[in-house]
């Protein structure tokens, strides 16, 4: 089983679950107890987990529509939206305080809360913007 999203909500789970099954794909929500037990534990665990078989992985991706998202910023690996930026690190920031140079730069490098992946921000192409 290969986890294609991440859920704060059981409902939410069970709702892109159903979505999924009723287009010929079994799908599997895992952690659904453990967040049942105590709704504080969701963010610790990385929230309830959507699952379903490698062999329908990329399927289930069209009928989600995750390859067709534009804007929002997901984990290769995972496929998670629970991904934050790294920010530059210190050394960068004096250099640029010292020389004085108010250079808008941004991190270009993000890790994911759910796989704990690290990697590279890709620059957008003009067929990513179309």
């Amino acid at each position: 089983m290969k986890t294609i999203r991440t859920y704060n909500s059981v409902i939410e789970a069970h709702t892109v679950r159903a979505l999924l099954e009723g287009n010929g794909i079994n799908a599997f929500v895992a952690d659904e107890n453990t967040v049942h037990l105590n709704s504080l534990f969701t963010n610790a665990i990385g929230g309830v987990r959507l699952q379903v078989a490698e062999s329908d992985f990329t399927e289930a991706q069209e009928i989600l529509g995750l390859k067709n998202e534009k804007g929002i910023l997901q984990c290769p690996e995972c496929f998670s939206d629970k991904v934050y930026l790294i920010p530059l690190s210190t050394i960068t920031g004096i250099f640029l305080f010292v020389l004085g140079l108010l250079v808008p730069l941004k991190s270009r490098k993000a890790t994911c809360m759910n796989c704990k992946s690290t990697f590279n921000l890709k620059e957008p192409t003009s067929s990513d913007t179309e």
